[in-house]
C-alpha cells in the first residue's frame, strides 16, 4: 500500500514517484525502528517540464506500507547537508 496524498499535492503520481526511485540517479538512506527513510532523486518519466524530481519516503516492511512525505522536481539544495 503507497500512502500518496503528498504525491498528488504536487501533481505526481505515485506510480511517477515509484519509477523516478526504480531509475534513481542518486539515493540516500538510514533505518529507523519501524522502517526505512530513503531520500532519492531521479527521473520523471511523463512530465516534460519536470526532467527530474526529488522524494523522501518512509518504507515500513512489516506493515508493507511505503509513506511519501516529499515529492517536488528536482531543487538545487535538496542534496546539500
Amino acid at each position: 500500500m503507497i500512502f500518496d496524498a503528498h504525491a498528488g499535492k504536487h501533481g505526481f503520481t505515485k506510480e511517477q514517484i515509484v519509477d523516478a526511485f526504480i531509475e534513481a540517479t542518486r539515493i540516500e538512506s538510514y533505518a529507523q525502528t519501524d522502517g526505512k527513510m530513503v531520500k532519492f532523486s531521479g527521473p520523471c518519466h511523463g512530465d516534460a517540464l519536470v526532467p527530474e524530481l526529488e522524494a523522501i519516503i518512509k518504507i515500513k516492511p512489516r506493515e508493507r506500507i511505503v509513506v511519501i512525505y516529499h515529492a517536488q522536481s528536482l531543487t538545487d539544495v535538496f542534496w546539500n547537508n
